[in-house]
């Protein structure tokens, strides 16, 4: 009977430890709103191939290599490996144009930004890391200031 008992037990046991477990930890949570991105600069009355062609010379100009220029899409992205003996350690901006229906006689330049890094032991590519607005600032603050300028002497504005 005894046998009998402990069996049983050690049985449900091992059927419900799962549901018995100590509680997750939680994910980390975003505080940031899911919103549309505000534009970096928007250009009046300008053609999207010369506003694009300014921002992959504002670009070069910062040491950026260009690996996608798609004028029909009106998209450019571009990598700049900060560490030259770490291929895979990169910064990289995606920058897309867009027009408001309301003003189509404008132009609105936006700007994604990352920083990747190998972690070892994580395989042979690189890994997006997160960063606050400061390390963001001190990254590619002087390429977010150089292209700022450089569409609102296009005529444009902030």
């Amino acid at each position: 009977m005894k046998t009998s008992t402990f069996t049983a037990a050690l049985a449900f046991s091992l059927l419900f430890a799962s549901n018995l477990s100590a509680q997750q930890p939680a994910p980390t949570l975003d505080p940031e709103p899911l919103e549309r991105p505000r534009p970096l600069a928007t250009v009046d009355s300008a053609d999207p191939s010369a506003v694009l062609a300014v921002i992959a010379a504002t670009l070069k100009a910062s040491n950026f290599a260009i690996h996608l220029n798609d004028k029909k899409a009106c998209v450019i992205e571009a990598r700049k490996y900060y560490d030259p003996k770490r291929a895979m350690d990169y910064d990289r901006v995606i920058i897309w144009l867009a027009r408001e229906i309301a003003a189509p006689n404008q132009i609105d330049a936006y700007l994604l930004y990352a920083r990747y890094i190998q972690v070892f032991g994580r395989g042979n590519s690189a890994n997006r890391i997160v960063l606050d607005e400061g390390k963001e600032d001190e990254y590619i603050g002087d390429l977010k200031r150089g292209l700022t300028d450089t569409l609102t002497a296009l005529g444009g504005h902030k």
